[in-house]
């Protein structure tokens, strides 16, 4: 592909507002009319080193570019602006490694205001200003599948979720309101259990999380005894074949907990209501059976009172909603 010089001066022109502002002369360039729309970009491109012209005084604006000219342009603009600028970038950020406002950084870190305090923030390809860096809570094996989080009682997120390594269900506590660490506690170890997890916080302030029993194809809760969840009993609630897939809790108009989740066996969607803000047993109904239905469910409760669901018809490709007929969604 050819380019005029005409065309290459209108590239720089869109180039130039990418990058820092720097001194312009006027160029030297006699076939550069005043007013041109590329006079500018010529100006830039000549007082930056480059461009050198066809000659001394002559840009020559509707010849072509050559190959060798145009890599010739960007290894110029690459060493005259880009890396230059990086460089500088370099030299203002200051408070690696070094205590700035009392407060002391690792040496990926730099020092930031945030308004408020002073905070250390990891320098990397996701930091904007105001904006915490990915924290890893967990890195004890393969971890993190399956999640689901909340907000506790202590205004701090717990999160669900499932150790891929040692097929356990487990949960993270966070310190702070950003989650940069967390206290980590494995609930339930017996056989390969953790899958599909969901959490919510029930009307005791503990949080109670739905899973799957891999093992034994079972639908499964884990109440926490305590804001934390460092300890917690768990239940069997519905073990007629394989159930469990894709469940999702949430906390009834009656306080106690209601689960929506697959029916692998038959292909249905299904409802427990727990008997008690622990669910240590349930009442299981079948909400749907028409074809296979019941996939990536999410439950939430209306303002009427009475649970309604969404999730996924395999059978038509479609996206479903189960609307209760009451506060137990037997019907």
């Amino acid at each position: 592909m050819r380019f005029t010089k005409l065309r290459f001066a209108a590239m720089i022109a869109a180039v130039v507002i990418l990058v820092p502002s720097l001194a312009v002369a006027v160029s030297p360039f006699v076939d550069v009319p005043t007013g041109a729309f590329y006079e500018a970009p010529v100006n830039w491109a000549f007082s930056n080193n480059i461009t050198t012209g066809k000659d001394a005084t002559h840009f020559a604006p509707g010849d072509a570019v050559t190959r060798g000219e145009s890599v010739t342009f960007l290894k110029r603009y690459d060493d005259n602006i880009v890396q230059p600028g990086l460089n500088d970038l370099s030299n203002t950020v200051t408070g690696l490694g070094q205590t700035v406002g009392g407060i002391p950084c690792a040496t990926n870190q730099v020092v930031r205001f945030d308004g408020t305090n002073w905070v250390c923030n990891t320098i990397g390809l996701s930091a904007q200003p105001g904006v915490d860096a990915p924290t890893a809570i967990d890195t004890a094996g393969s971890v993190g599948t399956d999640t689901s989080i909340t907000v506790g009682t202590d205004n701090r997120p717990i999160i669900s979720y499932y150790d891929v390594t040692n097929g356990d269900l487990k949960v993270a506590h966070c310190a702070d309101s950003s989650c940069t660490t967390s206290t980590n506690t494995a609930l339930d170890t017996t056989g390969n259990v953790g899958w599909y997890t969901s959490i919510a916080v029930g009307t005791d302030g503990f949080p109670i999380i739905s899973y799957y029993d891999v093992t034994n194809g079972d639908l499964k809760v884990a109440h926490c005894t305590n804001t934390d969840c460092t300890t917690s009993t768990t239940s069997t609630i519905d073990t007629t074949g394989t159930v469990g897939f894709d469940t999702s809790i949430t906390i009834g108009a009656d306080d106690r907990p209601i689960i929506s989740y697959y029916d692998a066996v038959n292909g249905d969607l299904k409802v427990a209501h727990c008997a008690d803000s622990s669910c240590t047993t349930s009442t299981n109904t079948t909400l749907d059976t028409t074809g296979n239905v019941g996939r990536h469910t999410s439950i939430v409760v209306g303002g009427d009172g009475f649970p309604v669901i969404s999730y996924y018809d395999t059978t038509n490709g479609d996206l479903k909603v189960a609307h209760c007929a009451d506060s137990s969604c037997t019907t």
